[in-house]
C-alpha cells in the first residue's frame, strides 16, 4: 500500500508540474499560507505530545502532565527538540559563512 500511494503521489505531482499548476500557489495570500503552516505545526506537536505521554494535550490535563512520572517523558522530548533546533541553527550559521 505504501508503494502504491507513493507511486500515485508521484504521478499526481508529475501531472501538476506538467500543466504548470504550481504557478497558482503564488496567488495565495501569505496569511493563508502562514495559517496553514502554523496549524500543521500545532497538529504535529499535539500528536507527538500525545504519543509521548499517552494523554491528549488539553488544558484540563495540565495537572496530570506535571506529575513526575509523566513529566520526565515530555521533558525528554522537549530537550531532544531543542537539541535538533540547536543543531539546525549551528548548521545554518556555518553554511552562511564560507
Amino acid at each position: 500500500m505504501i508503494a502504491l500511494t507513493s507511486m500515485l503521489t508521484g504521478l499526481v505531482l508529475l501531472i501538476l508540474g506538467w500543466f504548470r499548476v504550481g504557478d497558482l500557489v503564488r496567488r495565495l495570500p501569505h496569511p493563508v499560507i502562514g495559517g496553514f503552516m502554523a496549524s500543521s505545526g500545532w497538529l504535529l506537536t499535539a500528536g507527538a505530545f500525545e504519543v509521548m505521554v499517552d494523554q491528549p494535550l488539553k488544558i484540563a490535563q495540565v495537572p496530570a502532565l506535571l506529575q513526575p512520572d509523566v513529566m520526565i517523558r515530555w521533558i525528554l522530548g522537549l530537550l531532544f527538540a531543542l537539541y535538533l533546533l540547536f543543531c539546525l541553527a549551528k548548521e545554518l550559521i556555518h553554511s552562511s559563512f564560507p
